[in-house]
């Protein structure tokens, strides 16, 4: 499994427990606002693990230069 497939992965999970504490917190709540509140975090999170991904092998030196010759 690809590092971005693990990240989307850990990013949906997070996004699907938030939006069962929602449901559980707020159980007269109309059905999508926990799913709405899910699917943003789950896209903050997945914003943000691939941004630290991406600073931990620029830090690292993982990406190769580009010779424009």
């Amino acid at each position: 499994m690809k590092p971005t497939e693990k990240a989307a992965l850990g990013a949906g999970v997070g996004g699907l427990i938030t939006a069962a504490v929602l449901y559980w917190l707020l159980p007269g709540a109309v059905w999508w606002l926990p799913v709405l509140i899910g699917f943003l975090v789950a896209g903050g999170l997945h914003q943000q693990i691939v941004k630290d991904m991406a600073a931990a092998r620029i830090a690292d030196g993982d990406i190769p230069t580009r010779d424009n010759s």
